[in-house]
């Protein structure tokens, strides 16, 4: 199962009605009202094999009232049960003296565009 957020951009006065129809398109769980630059976070829940650019262009830019969107492909999700050193499968002394006692592994050298 993977999660997508899908921020959405609506026609003046459309916010909600587009998030009334986007409750209907299948595997979206929750739409939020937001503020700023977009008008809507959508949450959708796809299977792995799951073509993301068909639903985003097929399903919900189609939706009548959108008309912008920005898509966020989530890689990994916390809560309060997962802690991040857990994640990162290495122990965090309590005081650190340097940002390296905590690092997994060595950074190498910077990259370069050859």
């Amino acid at each position: 199962m993977q999660t997508i957020f899908v921020m959405v951009k609506c026609e003046l006065g459309k916010a909600y009605d587009v998030a009334e129809e986007a409750l209907s398109v299948e595997h979206v769980s929750e739409v939020y009202s937001t503020s700023g630059q977009y008008d809507l976070l959508m949450k959708w829940l796809s299977a792995d094999s799951a073509d993301i650019g068909h639903f985003v262009t097929g399903r919900l830019q189609t939706l009548p009232g959108v008309t912008d969107s920005f898509t966020i492909i989530a890689v990994k999700a916390f809560s309060a049960d997962t802690r991040v050193s857990d994640c990162l499968n290495v122990v965090i002394p309590a005081k650190a003296e340097s940002s390296a006692a905590i690092m997994p592994f060595a950074p190498g050298p910077p990259l370069s565009r050859g």
